[in-house]
């Protein structure tokens, strides 16, 4: 072969190689073709993978869907008939038992939906069936958008997380002004995408054409599930039953619905929201009343009864929870050591010669013979009759054994030997100063009692506190020390722990506990109706339970019903105006669970120590005791009138969390040499300027010292700095104890103790 004029010429017959240019194109056309079905096949593939494990997932549940109007306008029967018409209606007989939502069938989406309308203006029974619905429909009208109650429902739905959710104008076609109209849907829309941050389409519902459109759009949207549902089994509670017992008084409650979230195990504890904690005997299941036909057309299959139930799981008594939430304490159960003869003989030598019994009276009574007040022993009035005149100053403020009195009274004779005695004592250089220059406290100071401080003071001065004038600072500051470092300084978790630490619960690693958890669930599958049969309920506790309110059964993770140390990280809401302070009652919201606890706030820091807020400010972290939750769980805040308060998740469970209270003690310069000074008005006495003569001081200038030695005077003290001070300056000593929270009853199975949730919000 060879080339020619940019052809190649067979060099035997001279013809050209086009047929083979033509089968090479040919061939590229055929693989071009090819890579198109295949890159459809492929597509086509994962689309039906992606149906497949749709339908796997949710399995015949139907799609939950809760409509919330946002206004008091919305007349939810006008919607309730614009939808029934459009769909089917389940053909189940309905009784008084049955409590759920509604069923319909919408074979046009070849789906099922259950409808449940939120009539009653109840803020609880709101967001209870918010807490478990798939899909939300909030219902505006054109002239009223939003009244209060639904700003406030809206908040708490954000705030524990979004569903999918849809927006739908009801009553557009009302208004005889086309403009108005579509200027009323676009103020809903801008409403709705400002809450939510979607560009969804706000739906209108005036006529049969627009329920369709909005079946369509339910059957068809993608479900954004949550994750803190999806590890926790659940239901909506469709219909109850309860059966008598042994006991007149007690018997087993029957609860039907649609299990959904993850494994039920029936041996752990399940919970039922707004009663309490209870355990289960059986879970049956095989069976579904709102089975539709596939072969008959628009007809629902009503030939499964309650007789086709099977038994699906039995609870074992050996390694079922208990209900016990709280560790019963042991007050001998703390380590004791017998003490030895050696000091058993010292001790009775030591108690020899210091009372006065009458005679006759062996030792062992006289242990029982209380003493008198002002009553010491020989030993120590001898120790104090050396003292001289110190004998009078220890009898007034210091007595070991005697209480220590909550207003203790200082003579003016005892006063005048304190006096005299610093007077004689301490030598006086240039910042020595006569006792005839000390300025009188006002009077009307003495006669104030502190106060509750309020927000605003507390942001002005934090954690200043003042010292008592009838009661020594050692004494009314006695739990408090002093850091060096709040970062670096050691604190022992287990030292001073009060006596409701040994009612709680610990674990050794909870995050290894946790996944353990995860990784070992077991039990009835969700995604079918059950029946979960729960033992040892009241007969009367569900007998009053309002019709038109969801009853949701949500199933716990293991020693989830235990009490402990819980940590919840809050952000206080915007709406929130007033300030939350401290060990305020308040009412979480945690998942499925409502608890009423008194919760003490701190910050949120990386430190080993947090110190203790006095308000809730920002995002703060807010320990109580409470139910032992695990991660991710969300968390609502609201006071006892349903107002929300803050927002947040679950932190931690962690009681060796230390939360430091911190005060400041300050007192003002009055004579300044150099780094020297005289500092008054941080204490009144002495003793209290002794005591507390190891804590550093610092000053808001930045300086830092130490106190030197008191002064005669009320409580001034000689104090030397790092740096020259100034007048303008303020002297702070800053002091911290360990802060606990405050055990709150938590309440168990019992009727609703509020009016709230039966009654209707206008």
């Amino acid at each position: 072969m060879k080339r020619k004029a940019g052809r190649v010429v067979s060099v035997s017959t001279g013809t050209t190689a086009q047929s083979n240019r033509n089968s090479v194109k040919n061939t590229n056309i055929d693989g071009r073709t090819a890579r198109k079905m295949k890159a459809k096949q492929l597509a086509k593939s994962k689309r039906d993978a992606i149906i497949d494990k749709k339908r796997s997932d949710a399995g015949d549940v139907p799609r939950l869907v809760a409509l919330v109007p946002l206004s008091s306008k919305v007349s939810m029967d006008e919607v309730e008939s614009l939808i029934t018409k459009v769909v089917e209606m389940d053909s189940a007989p309905r009784t008084e038992k049955h409590i759920g939502a509604v069923t319909v069938n919408v074979p046009r989406w070849k789906t099922k939906l259950q409808f449940y309308s939120v009539k009653q203006r109840n803020f609880i029974a709101t967001v209870d069936i918010a807490k478990v619905a798939d899909i939300i429909v909030f219902l505006m009208d054109p002239e009223e958008i939003c009244d209060n109650f639904g700003r406030n429902v809206v908040s708490f739905i954000k705030a524990q997380g979004i569903t999918s959710v849809f927006g739908v104008v009801q009553g557009l076609e009302k208004m005889d002004n086309p403009k108005k109209q579509k200027a009323q849907k676009k103020m809903a829309q801008d409403f709705f995408h400002q809450e939510f941050m979607t560009k969804s389409k706000i739906l209108k519902l005036d006529n049969e054409n627009d329920a369709n459109q909005l079946t369509r759009f339910i059957s068809e949207s993608k479900v954004h599930q949550l994750t803190w549902r999806k590890i926790r089994p659940y239901l909506l509670v469709d219909k109850i039953d309860f059966k008598d017992g042994p006991d007149p008084s007690s018997g087993t409650l029957q609860v039907s619905g649609y299990l959904r979230g993850s494994k039920l195990n029936p041996n752990y504890v399940v919970h039922i929201t707004g009663y309490g904690d209870a355990l289960i005997s059986t879970i049956e299941g095989g069976y579904d009343p709102y089975s539709f036909s596939r072969h008959k057309k628009n007809e629902m299959d009503v030939t499964v009864d309650d007789s086709a139930r099977q038994v699906l799981a039995t609870a074992d008594p050996e390694k079922q929870e208990t209900l016990l939430r709280d560790n019963p304490p042991d007050p001998f159960a703390a380590e004791q050591t017998w003490p030895t003869p050696e000091e058993l003989e010292a001790a009775e030598k030591e108690m020899e010669g210091k009372r006065k019994v009458p005679v006759g009276t062996s030792a062992y009574q006289a242990v029982w013979i209380p003493e008198e007040e002002g009553e010491e022993g020989s030993e120590e009035q001898e120790e104090e009759n050396e003292e001289g005149e110190d004998l009078e100053i220890e009898e007034v403020e210091e007595e070991p054994k005697a209480p220590v009195p909550k207003k203790p009274v200082v003579t003016k004779v005892v006063e005048s030997a304190v006096q005299n005695k610093h007077t004689e004592e301490e030598s006086g250089d240039d910042l020595d100063i006569d006792e005839d220059d000390d300025d009188d406290i006002d009077p009307e100071e003495k006669k104030k009692n502190p106060e509750e401080e309020e927000d605003e003071e507390d942001m002005l001065w934090p954690d200043e506190v003042d010292v008592p004038l009838d009661q020594p600072a050692r004494h009314r500051f006695q739990k408090y020390r002093g850091l060096k470092s709040f970062r670096t300084s050691p604190w022992d978790p287990k030292e001073n722990l009060p006596h409701d630490y040994s009612r709680i619960f610990q674990f050794q690693n909870f995050i290894r506990t946790y996944k353990r958890i995860l990784r070992d669930n077991e039990g009835v599958s969700p995604n079918q109706y059950v029946t979960i049969s729960i033992k040892d309920i009241a007969k009367d506790l569900f007998a009053q339970h309002p019709p038109n309110t969801p009853l949701v059964v949500s199933g716990l993770m293991k020693y989830e019903n235990k009490s402990s140390t819980v940590h919840f990280k809050v952000q206080k809401h915007p709406s929130c105006t007033k300030p939350i302070k401290t060990k305020t009652p308040l009412e979480f919201h945690v998942g499925f669970r409502r608890m009423k606890i008194q919760p003490i706030f701190s910050e949120n820091t990386n430190y080993s120590k947090f110190k203790y807020l006095k308000f809730l400010r920002g995002t703060s972290v807010a320990t109580a005791y409470a139910p032992i939750c695990f991660p991710p769980t969300p968390l609502v805040a609201t006071d006892l009138e349903a107002n929300i308060v803050g927002s947040g998740c679950l932190h931690s469970v962690n009681p060796d969390r230390i939360i430091l209270k911190k005060i400041v003690l300050t007192g003002h310069p009055e004579k300044i040499s150099k780094n020297r000074a005289i500092i008054r008005r941080m204490f009144y006495n002495a003793e209290d300027v002794r005591w507390f003569k190891p804590v550093e001081l610092w000053t808001k200038y930045g300086r830092s010292g130490s106190i030197t030695e008191p002064l005669a005077g009320k409580g001034k003290f000689k104090a030397t700095f790092d740096s020259v001070m100034s007048n303008q300056d303020t002297v702070c000593m800053s002091l911290y104890k360990r802060a606990f929270p405050k055990w709150a009853q938590l309440d168990e199975m019992k009727k609703k103790d509020t009016d709230k949730e039966k009654e209707t919000i206008n």
